[in-house]
């Protein structure tokens, strides 16, 4: 490896850090990154004189006594991300210090068509990237979570089951000519997946599964600090994993999948097939066309028998596929996200069947935990998919970017 090329790598790990320790003293840096303190001490002034660093009063123990602590500028050039979800989309701009400094939540029906779907979000993202250049904020560029199996080569969106409508979408060609900058796709799980490795509950995790328990069952896979989406893009379908052969139809198209068996959409399905046949219990209070996966979490909580059943036979069959992907996989720990995952009666009883599920030697090192990021964390993943390419780039692009903005 050549000194120039070995330099640059020490500024993107050194940049990383800072990134990841907010206020992290020079004196810590080298030992951290594996470099001599000569050359950490050049590095990091080097971002500081590139405008990327800014330099703080270390005060407290870790920082060190007297030390000078090194933070992401606040006005660091930002990216944003849109995380597209079955009944709302949620866009932010995200500065390098993961800082969200404006964010919008546009709702929307699965039954729109693609022009009209397009329309929220060239309309949204509009008007957020208008508010960023006004205030003179440099954009890196925009990370798409899409809900959708993709062809990330293409930068397609091919199908998404909650959306029927959203087929044969050319992601980011057509927003990179649209608004002029970089785009990057990728799942809507798998970006979930990188805000919870960035801000959430794996920070400093290299290998962990978050499973997006919402309208269907989405799966994010982290593998030595990076995300794993299978040879072609399409890997991690853990809601369309087969569990009951001739069961239940999918919107997918095929029959006895996970999350047509065992899904948000799945329960109110259920409950609404139960009281139609004339099941009595707490769920009849509420009319049908308003009945939610979360009335009959709660009924069940209250010990109503219909709903205990539906729940816990949704609990059974999602803990025997995640543990059988743990098995598989043998991460470190399972992050439970979405809707669902609020639920802590139903958290505590899916991770006891995940436990019973997984070979003991698996299931000793294994964390399960609830996601720490917000319900739009995933426009937090979606961002990172930007500033993550930037944090590794040679300092001289670094350089320029701040230099532009």
């Amino acid at each position: 490896m050549s000194k120039q090329n070995a330099a640059f790598i020490d500024h993107g790990a050194i940049f990383r850090l800072i990134r990841d320790e907010a206020g992290i003293v020079r004196s810590h840096v080298a030992a951290r990154v594996g470099i001599s303190k000569s050359t950490a001490e050049r590095m990091a002034q080097a971002l500081v004189d590139a405008g990327l660093v800014i330099e703080t009063d270390g005060a407290d123990s870790r920082r060190g006594r007297g030390g000078i602590g090194l933070s992401v500028r606040p006005e660091s050039p930002c990216a944003v991300g849109i995380d597209l979800g079955a009944s709302h989309v949620d866009l932010a701009a995200v500065d390098m210090a993961g800082g969200v400094t404006h964010a919008v939540r546009e709702r929307i029906d699965p039954s729109m068509t693609r022009e009209a779907l397009l329309a929220v979000l060239e309309t949204a993202s509009a008007r957020l990237l208008d508010a960023l250049h006004a205030e003179g904020r440099r954009v890196l560029g925009i990370g798409f979570g899409d809900p959708g199996v993709l062809d990330l080569a293409g930068g397609v969106s091919l199908s998404a089951t909650n959306l029927p409508a959203w087929r044969g979408v050319p992601v980011v060609a057509h927003l990179r000519e649209r608004f002029g900058v970089p785009v990057r796709l990728e799942a809507s799980p798998r970006v979930k997946c990188l805000g919870e490795a960035r801000y959430g509950a794996a920070r400093g995790v290299t290998g962990f599964l978050l499973v997006d328990l919402g309208m269907g069952v989405g799966l994010g896979m982290y593998s030595r600090g990076r995300l794993y989406g299978g040879e072609g893009g399409c890997g991690g379908e853990l809601g369309h994993m087969v569990v009951v052969p001739d069961g239940p139809i999918c919107a997918c198209g095929g029959r006895g999948c996970l999350e047509a068996v065992a899904g948000s959409a799945a329960l109110v399905r259920d409950a609404r097939a139960a009281l139609a046949g004339g099941a009595p219990g707490m769920l009849r209070a509420t009319p049908p066309e308003a009945l939610t996966a979360r009335h009959i979490i709660e009924a069940a909580d209250s010990g109503d028998r219909l709903a205990q059943g539906i729940v816990n036979s949704a609990v059974r069959t999602l803990g025997i596929a995640i543990g059988n992907v743990c098995n598989l996989l043998n991460p470190r720990m399972v992050v439970l996200a979405g809707g669902l995952s609020k639920a802590g009666s139903l958290m505590s009883a899916l991770e006891t069947v995940v436990r019973a599920t997984v070979l003991p030697v698996i299931g000793q090192a294994l964390a399960i935990t609830s996601s720490q990021v917000p319900d739009t964390g995933g426009v937090l993943g979606a961002a990172e998919l930007i500033l993550g390419d930037f944090a590794d780039a040679p300092l001289s692009s670094l350089a320029e970017s701040r230099a532009c903005s």
